[in-house]
């Protein structure tokens, strides 16, 4: 029978702690501040806020956790970073592989997220990461493990350069046939997105009613537009909430946009969700008032991400937000 110990007998827990509020900068002074999974990035975090208080801190090779709200998610530090409330930070012990830690935690997510608790917000303590038990071969044979999925990484990454490289090709393509949507080259007849499209915004069921995350029908918010075409969510509901509340059944083919959230600092996220399927308040879904073909609306306002970048705006509360009506 493999031994198993407890995740805190063979690993370091750094539980974040939010920084005194008067510290927070967008300048760069102090110490990047990592407060939750709004802050990770593919790999590594992408920090966009900077504490001169720091509390708890993070060194590279550390694992940065998710602990609130989106939990399980992970990154891998690269630096020091100052850990905030929503996150926790792991350090392998002797005994233990780094590497090994990585890849075990993906599996141990679900596990994780089972124990959260709260109302409003979701999240789990020191003692819910702790009393996870870790099977724990020799180092050895943990290294023979962890390199099995570091290889399928490695090809997973080569594959998103080649296909970001064919987005690009087909975004050229476009372009050549049709011009450029924002300075109109070839003259074609326009109106705006909003006098083109209905744009709907979606909600979020109530998430005290256990019922309403039980169904099939798929939920997309910003973090599922990671590809061109969608055909599932990360989350689901119920399929009667259309039918009892105002959130509505978008059909297939739909595009969707992400008009707020901090994924809007860099990119400009721009989808078709090939099934029907419902969507959340940082998501527009665009309902044509005339035939438009998706695939053609889409790769429209992909062509014109810079110009909607250039209009997000930021609410007192640090939130990203972009107006319908400046993406095309």
């Amino acid at each position: 029978m493999m031994n198993t110990r407890r995740l805190d007998a063979v690993s370091n827990i750094m539980m974040g702690q939010a920084p005194e509020g008067e510290s927070y900068n967008l300048d760069g002074e102090g110490l990047p501040l990592i407060a939750g999974a709004g802050g990770f990035g593919e790999l590594h975090p992408e920090p966009k806020k900077f504490t001169t208080a720091p509390g708890k801190t993070c060194q590279a090779g550390d694992i940065m956790l998710g602990i609130r709200a989106t939990i399980g998610e992970k990154v891998l530090a690269d630096g020091t970073y100052c850990l905030g409330r929503g996150v926790a930070g792991l350090r392998a012990k002797s005994g233990l592989d780094e590497r090994y830690l990585w890849h075990w935690l993906t599996d141990a997510a679900p596990s994780l997220a089972a124990k959260a608790k709260g109302a409003t917000f979701k999240q789990v303590n020191r003692e819910d990461i702790g009393e996870l038990r870790i099977a724990l071969p020799p180092l050895p044979e943990q290294r023979r493990i962890a390199a099995i999925p570091d290889k399928a990484d490695e090809l997973r990454a080569k594959r998103r350069a080649a296909l970001s490289k064919l987005d690009s090709l087909t975004q050229s393509i476009f372009l050549d046939m049709f011009g450029d949507p924002a300075t109109n080259p070839k003259g074609w007849l326009r109106e705006s997105l909003t006098s083109a499209c209905h744009c709907y915004s979606g909600g979020t069921p109530a998430k005290e009613i256990p019922g309403n995350w039980t169904g099939s029908l798929p939920w997309f918010s910003p973090k599922d537009l990671k590809q061109h075409d969608l055909f599932d969510s990360e989350d689901h509901i119920n399929e009667s909430i259309p039918s009892t509340t105002s959130l509505k059944l978008l059909p297939a083919d739909t595009v969707a946009i992400v008009v707020r959230g901090m994924i809007l600092a860099h990119t400009f996220p721009v989808s078709v969700l090939r099934v029907p399927a419902t969507v959340n308040q940082d998501l527009k879904a665009l309902l044509p008032r005339e035939p438009i073909d998706a695939q053609f609306l889409a790769h429209c306002l992909r062509a014109q991400s810079s110009r909607a970048l250039g209009q997000v705006s930021e609410s007192a509360h640090g939130t990203k937000r972009l107006d319908a009506d400046a993406a095309g």
